[in-house]
């Protein structure tokens, strides 16, 4: 497994460890920032077409990204959009980019007939 992949990997299970509610001083801290941001605006949605579907999503990271600038990907639930994460993308934009898609027949995207 390559550095990178490794890297990954730990970011991941670090923004699943902030993201439960638990005890501590960084969880305390965490939920406090995501009560502030979810008074925030939500960023923009912008669409991309996909085998011929429109596709919504939002997206933030930091103003100056880097090489190095990790993306998080965050899906939404059955019956969910985007807007699942208005009140997290703002606290994890400062660090990362930060993109949450509105699946197809959710939110935004497009509702494609079933077969």
């Amino acid at each position: 497994m390559s550095k990178g992949a490794v890297r990954n990997m730990e970011l991941v299970h670090h923004a699943g460890r902030l993201l439960r509610l638990g005890q501590g001083r960084k969880t305390a801290a965490f939920r406090s920032s995501i009560r502030d941001a979810g008074q925030m605006k939500r960023s923009p949605l912008h669409h991309v077409s996909i085998h011929g579907h429109a596709v919504g999503y939002r997206r933030m990271g930091p103003t100056h990204q880097t090489d190095d600038t990790q993306t998080i990907l965050l899906i939404h639930g059955l019956a969910g959009s985007s807007k699942t994460w208005d009140a997290v993308m703002p606290v994890l934009a400062e660090q990362f980019d930060v993109i949450a898609p509105d699946l197809l027949g959710h939110g935004e995207s497009a509702k494609p007939v079933g077969d």
